[in-house]
């Protein structure tokens, strides 16, 4: 479930909750076992789509290597696609491409970046090299 999922379920959670008070407020239902089941039906889907929009904050990043860069018939770059669903940060995430230093450690590249109609990311470059590519919302 991509980040755009999850705002959709968050905001349905939160008016369920926010009915799930007023009927209660307005009937004085609170001991009525209907309501007792979606009080709990609310409860575990706030914590569930809380639990998911946590995980969905956490960066997603993928290494590759010189191998995983694909040239392109006919053209003079090499690519590399992270599709959505791989990604599941929506159609439009911010994007850090990283190079791999001679140390160990990473640092920013400059390649090209961009994304299809689908949410599919490509990356692209004149060569390939080692790095990672960090994709946050």
């Amino acid at each position: 479930m991509d980040e755009d999922h999850l705002s959709v379920v968050t905001m349905i959670s939160a008016a369920a909750s926010a009915m799930l008070v007023f009927a209660q407020d307005i009937a004085g239902m609170l001991d009525s076992p209907i309501v007792s089941k979606r009080k709990g039906l609310t409860i575990l889907v706030t914590v569930v789509s809380a639990y998911l929009r946590w995980k969905a904050g956490k960066p997603f990043v993928m290494q590759f290597s010189k191998a995983d860069w694909i040239l392109i018939p006919g053209k003079e770059h090499r690519e590399i696609i992270v599709t959505r669903a791989k990604h599941k940060k929506g159609k439009h995430p911010r994007v850090t491409i990283q190079f791999l230093k001679e140390n160990g450690s990473y640092g920013g590249g400059e390649t090209g970046k961009e994304f299809r109609a689908n949410g599919d990311l490509s990356l692209y470059a004149n060569y390939g090299f080692d790095g990672q590519v960090v994709i946050t919302r």
